[in-house]
């Protein structure tokens, strides 16, 4: 990573030119940084020192990130984010590259406090004129360009006083095969739910403070008359214990099962169950991505797959910050915050393998029985993917890209699909 500063730099002019005349591969230009630094934070879970794979296409940008070859997760940022978004896709329709997470947040959360504080002379009590001088222009742009294999990832930082440039090493993209595996089949869906997003993440925090270790999700759509999610755990101190959200459809919006056969609904099918079995390691690490949503679809298939889909509520995630500063300044502040009429929102898909249970589902079986009284014993087993629970080591291996030589495998035309919301 190389870092270089300066006052009344032209690169950003300069970078903005040679992709309009398309002299570079990709340039974007933004004043929502901490929008974006949001976004990001929800990718630290799945290792805050690891590689993430950034796809960029016409559309906008995807970052992604697996852990363990069991959970991944996919966060798409809209081309209507920014007030400039340029990719030349002449070349190719879409271009992945690697880059050191941290390295890149490390950046944005320094640019984001100094910004939030003030910079420069305009902090200075005794310098009104300068302070007047900069209320109109006192927020800060970014600038992000890539031009392909073998160049670094740059994010260039620029208020009305001082331009910096950080230069982020690229790698070499290993292993995507992952991606292909940790994908839902939207043919084979067994269920989908929609959830409210702070009623889910105020149960992951109950069940995380409860020590839980591991989980069994049970859904059903019409136990008793009613929409039925819950968790449920065991507990040295509680033994086995089940959270259950409220089943109002404010909070539990939709739960509805498929037709096994071709995916579609079945309106005719008799009342059916589901039940889960997940490390709570893994699922409390969607914990980031959905204290930030508005709404939570999660899909399961016949595989064992779920997908946990998050759509957030983007007027309610950017702090405008208590700043120090004068009325016309903290006004402007606000505005720059104000985020596009047609900016969908950070969108985040999760999916992960269930595990298979030692154990069976009959002691959880028995206790819905003896809570609820009435309930079909003909829970849906879902024919599971076996998987390994070994950790990934750290590529020791990884190399600067340097060349234009790069091993995508099996995946080497393909990109990730965007996430999709209902």
């Amino acid at each position: 990573m190389q870092h270089t500063s300066k006052r009344n730099n032209t690169t950003r002019e300069l970078l903005l030119f040679m992709s309009l005349t398309n002299d570079i591969l990709f340039t974007a230009t933004t004043v929502h940084l901490e929008h974006i630094t949001t976004a990001l934070n929800c990718l630290v879970p799945f290792g805050a020192k690891e590689d993430v794979l950034i796809i960029i296409d016409e559309e906008g940008l995807s970052f992604a990130s697996e852990k363990s070859h069991i959970i991944k997760i996919q966060l798409f940022l809209s081309k209507d984010l920014f007030t400039l978004y340029n990719f030349d896709s002449s070349k190719a329709p879409f271009e992945k590259v690697c880059v050191k997470l941290n390295h890149i947040l490390d950046s944005v959360n320094v640019a984001n406090n100094v910004n939030n504080s003030g910079t420069g002379g305009s902090s200075n009590s005794n310098n009104n004129n300068n302070n007047n001088n900069n209320d109109e222009t006192d927020f800060l742009e970014c600038t992000l360009s890539y031009d392909g294999d073998g160049t670094p990832f740059v994010f260039i930082f620029e208020d009305a006083l001082i331009t910096e440039r950080m230069e982020y090493s690229t790698y070499l993209i290993k292993e995507m095969d992952v991606f292909d595996i940790l994908q839902i089949d939207l043919d084979r869906i067994e269920y989908e739910c929609i959830i409210q997003g702070d009623i889910l993440f105020n149960t992951l925090q109950d069940l995380k403070e409860l020590d839980c270790k591991e989980c069994y999700l049970y859904v059903s759509a019409k136990k008793n008359n009613k929409p039925h999610f819950s968790f449920i755990f065991k507990n040295e101190q509680l033994g086995l214990s089940r959270i259950s959200l409220p089943s109002e459809r404010t909070c539990l919006e939709k739960v509805e099962f498929m037709n096994n056969a071709d995916g579609q609904r079945d309106q005719s099918a008799p009342q059916e169950e589901s039940i889960s079995y997940f490390d709570f390691q893994m699922l409390d690490k969607i914990s980031k991505s959905v204290k930030i949503a508005s709404k939570v679809l999660f899909r399961k298939d016949t595989r064992g797959v779920l997908s946990v889909n998050i759509l957030s509520k983007t007027n309610n995630i950017i702090p405008v910050g208590n700043f120090r500063k004068s009325s016309a300044t903290l006004q402007n502040r606000k505005k720059t915050n104000v985020l596009p009429k047609n900016y969908s929102g950070i969108v985040i898909d999760i999916t992960m393998i269930e595990k298979e249970s030692e154990s069976g589902f009959q002691d959880i079986i028995e206790m819905v029985n003896r809570d609820e009284n009435t309930i079909s014993t003909k829970i849906r087993a879902s024919r599971k993917r076996r998987r390994s629970d070994e950790q990934i080591l750290d590529d020791e291996d990884s190399q600067n890209a340097n060349t234009t030589s790069v091993n995508l495998g099996p995946t080497q035309n393909k990109k990730p699909g965007v996430p999709l919301f209902f």
